[in-house]
């Protein structure tokens, strides 16, 4: 069995925003690995609830994870129109029937990567969600095909979770406070209330049942993007900098660039979606979109 940290040190070089995160990812997933090998597993699988806000790299997490482990990967999304069944019957199937043809085996193996998984929380149909992902058998064309060797990652978006729960932060500010000071303390407020209500979601009973391990992936700050743009090898600012003519760009360094996407992407909602239409503008005109600090 190879060592973990030779499994981490090279999926890092792909995700390398937080290291501690991926690190407990890549542990529960090989302990998953392990434990279901071909053998007697029952009652000793356990699924991933993985949170955090959007945009700051929790699917392309799992699916490099799964791919250094050699784990068919898959992922569907839950239904936003709420109801009872969340839209979930047809996703389903049609997972687990690729994932059937994928492995050519009756004892399926792989990672089901459950996105959108808020509105799960948001219609409060975890017990729906419970009766899908804790099947142990189905049948797939008139075949028999055994699920417990997969393993479950919900990803949750903490930051799309509390705006549709109509969440708001009911504090009183001294007048007399400075503006960074009342900006500092507002952020301070809101983060002990994130955590206040992430805390009651986690630990309520049907979610326990469904994800008994759960990973809080922390938001990005500047240097976690800055670290992303340069040194992952999946990273498009790698293939935009190889391309990266100084005149172009009016005698601007590498650095004044990245010091610019950093700037961007922190300050978007999209995070590190926004990557690529602010590396387009900056092919369509660099002089346009980069100031001289």
């Amino acid at each position: 069995m190879e060592d973990i940290k030779d499994i981490y040190t090279r999926v890092y070089k792909r995700c390398p925003q937080d290291g501690e995160t991926l690190y407990r990812l890549i542990k529960a997933l090989m302990k998953n690995k392990n434990i279901s090998e071909r053998g007697n597993y029952a009652g000793v699988h356990k699924d991933i609830l993985l949170a955090g806000n959007f945009g700051i790299g929790k699917t392309t997490m799992v699916r490099e994870c799964a791919k250094e482990l050699n784990l068919p990967f898959h992922e569907f999304i839950a239904s936003t129109n709420g109801g009872i069944d969340l839209g979930f019957d047809e996703n389903f199937y049609d997972v687990i029937n690729e994932l059937w043809l994928e492995n050519d085996d009756e004892l399926l193996n792989g990672v089901i990567l459950i996105n959108n998984l808020e509105e799960i929380f948001i219609h409060n149909a975890q017990k729906n969600l419970g009766n899908y992902i804790k099947k142990q058998t189905l049948e797939i064309s008139d075949t028999i095909v055994h699920l417990d060797n997969i393993i479950y990652v919900g990803e949750f978006d903490i930051s799309n979770y509390l705006n549709k729960s109509n969440f708001t932060a009911k504090f009183r500010i001294d007048k007399l406070f400075s503006r960074k000071n009342r900006d500092a303390l507002i952020k301070k407020e809101l983060w002990r209330q994130y955590n206040s209500r992430i805390y009651k979601v986690f630990n309520s009973r049907d979610m326990r049942n469904i994800f008994s391990r759960q990973i809080i992936m922390p938001d990005l700050d500047k240097e976690d993007i800055r670290r992303v743009l340069l040194n992952s090898s999946i990273s498009e600012y790698q293939e935009f900098l190889s391309h990266l003519d100084i005149d172009e760009f009016g005698g601007f360094t590498n650095k004044e660039v990245i010091d610019y996407i950093v700037s961007r992407v922190n300050e978007s909602p999209l995070k590190l979606n926004a990557i690529s239409p602010i590396l387009e503008n900056l092919y369509i005109d660099a002089k346009k979109h980069i100031k001289k600090p």
